[in-house]
């Protein structure tokens, strides 16, 4: 009679390396779940990054150094630009950052309507994460 030692062993090895297979699997899609959710967590926060400035832009009618008195940042020529780091807290250095947010004023072609374009883009600036353009009404002034 033969012994079914091997028969069995070969069973265990096969058996071993489908539950080797399904781990890998599953390793690696946890891998990936966890970069998506880093990347949907820092589109969450460019989303409200960018909501904060044009309600800031609102408020303040269209002027960008009093918005920029308010949260900060830095005005250069007719853009307004927020540098964020990885938590979505505002930083003073662009080195520092990870997002940027860019505020500019645009014409709006209709009369007391004031209209800005406000997007967050990556540090490269190649990538826009969010990007919406703002509207208010100007207060019409004598003079």
């Amino acid at each position: 009679m033969k012994s079914k030692t091997p028969l069995t062993l070969m069973e265990l090895l096969v058996m071993l390396l489908v539950f080797s297979i399904a781990a890998a699997l599953c390793v690696q899609m946890f891998v990936t779940a966890d970069r998506w959710s880093r990347e949907n967590e820092r589109m969450d926060q460019a989303v409200l990054s960018v909501q904060n400035a044009a309600e800031t832009m609102k408020a303040v009618s269209g002027d960008l150094d009093a918005a920029a008195g308010l949260l900060g940042g830095t005005v250069s020529e007719d853009t307004w630009i927020l540098h964020f780091n990885e938590e979505g807290q505002m930083v003073a250095q662009k080195d520092e950052a990870v997002y940027d947010v860019f505020v500019e004023r645009l014409d709006s072609d209709q009369p007391l309507l004031g209209t800005a374009s406000v997007t967050a883009r990556d540090q490269n600036g190649e990538n826009t994460l969010f990007h919406i353009t703002v509207a208010w009404q100007e207060v019409e002034r004598d003079e």
